[in-house]
């Protein structure tokens, strides 16, 4: 497989930052065909304001469409399938997001709402996971675009660029998703729907027990790159999480969707060095982070472990642990 190219972007504003990594990567123009549809796809997965870094920024959003549309598409669309048990289009409220997209005068799309459905069989599957359906639209689009925030996360140990496409599937995927071996599962959705781009929103960028409670951290960067796992992998090491410890890397080579050996990618812009900040992932050391209870999670789903972890740390806040 070549080298992989990831461009990394430093500052305060984000239409610079998105700008230079687009320039980074050969320009918008080469990047987006005229006249076509370019879906992105956003984290607003859970109600919760920009100040937390629970969802992307709505800056940020507005910044990347506002540089889409110098490539003069014929669409831009903003779309998302929020957490199970929570509504898009109120989630995107509460973000921001819907307000910044409408300022702008795209379209907003609620994916769980769609209900012209194509169901794409997963071959080799990794996981329980068989096959997904997914909305025309999406898979019409000449473009996806990738929009994550970098955040800690209870189920994976942080998420970005990889879990975000998670977001396109459908409740009862997701939680099937969950019910498996979660990682595969990612992996077995990227093998059938991959997005051309991926934009990764590490303005202000998420530490803790996210993505209940998080901690935003200000970072100033914008990273950017069109192989996924390339993306983490270099936003990993820019916060300081070693990738060993994230089954992410592990699913993704078992997939063969990308690079995240440090000689397997070129970084284009600032250095890893040179932005380098260290965030605090709690989550990384599993159960073993409470000695004192056995925690008894064969073929648990993963959603219910991260509950279990946060309330542990939550009872320890409170002095009832």
């Amino acid at each position: 497989m070549r080298k992989s190219i990831v461009a990394i972007a430093k500052g305060d504003d984000p239409e610079r930052m998105v700008g230079e990594v687009f320039a980074l990567l050969g320009g918008v123009e080469n990047l987006v065909k005229p006249r076509s549809t370019v879906v992105l796809k956003p984290n607003a997965g859970h109600p919760a304001g920009p100040e937390t870094s629970v969802n992307t920024s709505p800056d940020f959003v507005t910044a990347v469409i506002r540089e889409v549309r110098k490539a003069k598409p014929k669409e831009i669309i903003v779309a998302e399938a929020s957490a199970i048990g929570c509504d898009t289009m109120h989630a995107l409220d509460v973000s921001g997001i819907a307000a910044a997209a409408e300022a702008e005068g795209v379209r907003l799309v609620d994916i769980k709402r769609e209900k012209d459905l194509i169901k794409i069989p997963i071959r080799d599957a990794h996981s329980d996971l068989k096959s997904v359906k997914l909305p025309r639209f999406l898979l019409e689009a000449e473009h996806l675009f990738n929009l994550p925030i970098f955040k800690s996360h209870a189920s994976m140990v942080f998420t970005c660029a990889l879990k975000n496409m998670k977001g396109v599937v459908q409740d009862i995927t997701h939680q099937q998703m969950h019910m498996t071996d979660l990682a595969a599962a990612m992996m077995d959705v990227w093998s059938v729907i991959r997005a051309d781009l991926s934009i990764a929103d590490l303005i202000r960028p998420a530490e803790g027990f996210g993505p209940h409670t998080t901690i935003p951290v200000e970072f100033g960067c914008v990273v950017a790159g069109k192989d996924p796992v390339a993306l983490d992998a270099t936003a990993c090491r820019m916060v300081g999480l070693d990738i060993s410890k994230v089954k992410y890397f592990e699913a993704a080579e078992d997939r063969n969707l990308g690079n995240f050996a440090e000689d397997d990618i070129d970084v284009v812009g600032r250095t890893v060095a040179e932005v380098h900040k260290d965030l605090w992932f709690p989550y990384i050391q599993g159960f073993e982070t409470w000695p004192e209870y056995n925690i008894y999670n064969s073929n648990a789903c993963s959603s219910c472990e991260s509950l279990v972890a946060f309330t542990m740390e939550k009872l320890k806040a409170l002095g009832e642990y």
